[in-house]
């Protein structure tokens, strides 16, 4: 922590298992409504690229924003996340990131998947940073979508100057 000046995160996970769980319960239910309106196909069992492809759409504001290709090559395997959850057992971090007194630019996709709550539990455990928090308009997950206004965030955060393209 001594040799960070600051800390930026965007769609970051909470610092509980049970707040993890209830994000991940409100992505699985966008998964379904998705899949049952016919916007993303059902994957085929045991092909997890397929798996990974056909739900990436879910974490976007829209799903039929183009997925970039640094995202459809994820490595995920469903088995390893299952059990890595099960070993670490009912973990809270709450303790350590409070602990964390960093400025912190904290932003959040308002139709990210995960969930309103999961960022208030994220922002809230932060309790001794100093947290800047922004909800960002029609962005999901991931900030490909709201580039412009993310990376707007993050220059005015860090001080620096405008885009040289023009952009804010």
């Amino acid at each position: 922590p001594q040799n960070v000046r600051s800390i930026i995160l965007m769609g970051s996970g909470p610092p509980t298992r049970e707040a993890t769980l209830a994000g991940q319960a409100l992505l699985n239910e966008r998964i379904t409504i998705l899949h049952e309106q016919g916007i993303i196909a059902q994957p085929q069992p045991g092909n997890m690229k397929d798996l990974i492809e056909s739900i990436l759409p879910a974490y976007f504001s829209d799903p039929k924003f183009p997925v970039p290709d640094e995202l459809k090559n994820t490595d995920f395997n469903a088995l390893t996340y299952q059990q890595t959850l099960a070993a670490l057992g009912d973990w809270d971090l709450s303790v350590d990131a409070a602990g964390l007194t960093h400025s912190v630019l904290f932003l959040w996709g308002v139709d990210d998947p995960f969930g309103l709550p999961m960022a208030e539990a994220t922002k809230n455990a932060l309790s001794s940073a100093e947290v800047e928090f922004a909800v960002l308009k029609e962005c999901g997950h991931y900030w490909h979508e709201c580039d412009d206004t993310f990376f707007s965030h993050v220059r005015t955060f860090l001080k620096l100057p405008s885009d040289p393209s023009g952009r804010q």
